[in-house]
């Protein structure tokens, strides 16, 4: 997550050099926000907000707690946000819920996307850790529940052949 100073600045960039873009802020993990932290003022003018679940897997009601931490970054919003659910193809290293988890969780509380990322930054892509033909039912499971699908994770050129299959 970047500092607050960086997530209005550039907020006020993105509005001065276009007017409307719609910006997205990374705010950690769920576990970086324990009960109570307090929450930073969010400013105006951010459309997505995506909430990692590192640490996560196995943990009686992480739902509950991802939802605590959604409602509490709200209120210190002004505008409303689209939460984008946060899924890891690295989930074991990550100790995060599963995609398919995180896919059912996502629809069953209004998120309006769902990323799929590497937590580990070790060099390795997306395609590395995660097969197309899974990455393909997800897509297909959110679009059918009206959510956008993203992808991250040291993506390049040579992943657009994989990339256009999903």
């Amino acid at each position: 997550m970047a500092t607050i100073d960086v997530i209005t600045s550039i907020t006020s960039i993105a509005e001065i050099t276009s007017g409307k873009s719609p910006l997205s802020v990374a705010m950690g993990e769920v576990c970086d926000w324990p009960a109570g932290s307090v929450f930073p003022e969010l400013p105006a003018g951010i459309t997505f907000a995506k909430l990692g679940l590192s640490r996560l897997r196995g943990q009686f009601g992480w739902q509950a707690e991802w939802l605590r931490v959604r409602a509490s970054l709200q209120q210190r919003t002004p505008s409303k946000l689209g939460w984008v659910a946060v899924a890891y193809a690295d989930f074991e290293r990550a100790a995060s819920p599963h995609m398919s988890d995180v896919l059912t969780a996502a629809i069953e509380t209004d998120c309006c996307g769902m990323l799929v990322d590497t937590w580990t930054k070790d060099g390795r892509t997306l395609f590395d850790q995660v097969d197309a033909e899974e990455l393909s039912e997800v897509a297909r499971h959110c679009h059918a529940a009206g959510l956008f699908f993203t992808l991250a994770g040291r993506l390049n050129r040579q992943s657009l052949t994989f990339l256009a299959g999903i």
